[in-house]
């Protein structure tokens, strides 16, 4: 049988069967067949269309577990979890700070200095971001991909001393410092940030201890397109012994407040829904007859469900329905998860040239 040519094709023909493999291994194997091949997998028109192609029904999430630094992938598929990769990461001790188009955003948690990476394990790059300007052993970092500028961005806002938001951008290997001041609420406790169409959202509070307190708790909204911040007071709380954590999440369009209180074996729930302006769309409340702990993981990908975990020794995952508005069942787990972000295999990082290949990472 003849050998084929397929350098012989059109070249659009031959975009078109690229288009087809799977990152890992096939297509990385594919730039070292010839030049023209790997000028055209390497190129930054042909990784942003193998990004937006269509994906299977599939469903992959990126899993920290509650056993320390503990990582892995999942599948979602006929309606259970399956185990698809564990992740090593370069370092052992990390915080993954999110992850967007197959990128990881994380810090190392042996530097004091937080040094953060953008980690993009299916085609094992890696990009070690530089130090910011101003060092800050206290800060909340949220990880975006801005569509206007068609760039990935790390926000870095700092609160110990004076208040700081910096921005990294991908594009320009820099940060930038974008703000200087905001609600004062902003320069106490916050906890994660979350991205929801070009804006930033995280919790603050002027108490101490962000456990047990019920009084003052905000969310802090910051326009990366104005730089405008906004805040609204969750609600009024009444004293109690209670205890109480708070969560919160972006889910598609909206902003998920996600609040459980305990207090002797008795836990009351409830899930606040907010639009991009902070404006209350729904609020469910569970009442204090509420017996199961739910732990929030994280968003679908549709962004319309967010996946919560109840505790015991089948671990069940529900989902509840951000349009709906109600809980559903989702499927089982054999492992505690403490979050769970939408994952999905890009090609990301393979053009940037200041990037590492890292052949023994998994």
């Amino acid at each position: 049988m003849a050998r084929r040519d397929y350098s012989s094709l059109p070249d659009e023909i031959q975009e078109q069967i690229l288009l087809k493999l799977q990152c890992f291994k096939s297509i990385l194997t594919c730039t070292s067949v010839c030049k023209s091949w790997h000028a055209l997998i390497k190129s930054r028109r042909f990784i942003t269309m193998h990004l937006s192609r269509p994906h299977s029904n599939t469903e992959y999430f990126l899993c920290t577990y509650l056993e320390p630094f503990s990582h892995s992938i999942l599948c979602y598929n006929s309606q259970k979890l399956e185990s698809y990769r564990d992740l090593i990461f370069p370092v052992r001790r990390v915080k993954v700070l999110g992850s967007c188009h197959g990128l990881i955003c994380y810090t190392n948690l042996d530097d004091v200095f937080s040094q953060i990476y953008l980690w993009n394990p299916t085609i094992r790059k890696l990009k070690i971001l530089p130090k910011s300007k101003y060092l800050s052993k206290w800060a909340a970092y949220g990880f975006l991909y801005d569509t206007i500028s068609d760039d990935y961005k790390v926000a870095k806002i700092s609160c110990t001393g004076v208040f700081r938001v910096e921005v990294y951008s991908l594009s320009s290997n820099s940060w930038d410092l974008i703000a200087t001041s905001g609600p004062s609420y902003s320069k106490t406790f916050f906890d994660n940030v979350v991205h929801v169409n070009g804006t930033l959202y995280w919790l603050a509070s002027d108490e101490r201890n962000r456990w047990h307190s019920r009084r003052n708790w905000r969310i802090i909204s910051l326009n990366m397109k104005d730089v405008m911040f906004r805040e609204t007071l969750l609600w009024p709380l009444e004293e109690s012994k209670s205890g109480v954590k708070f969560d919160i999440l972006g889910a598609g369009s909206r902003v998920i407040l996600l609040f459980s209180f305990f207090n002797s074996g008795t836990n009351h729930m409830g899930i606040h829904v907010y639009d991009e302006n902070l404006n209350e769309l729904h609020r469910y409340d569970s009442g204090s007859s509420y017996k199961e702990y739910l732990n929030p993981l994280g968003e679908r990908n549709s962004g319309n469900e967010v996946l919560l975990q109840k505790l015991g020794t089948d671990a069940p995952i529900v989902v509840f329905d951000v349009g709906e508005f109600k809980f559903k069942e989702f499927c089982s787990s054999t492992k505690s998860i403490f979050r769970a972000i939408p994952f999905v295999e890009t090609l990301v990082l393979l053009d940037d040239g200041d990037s590492r290949s890292l052949p023994n990472a998994r």
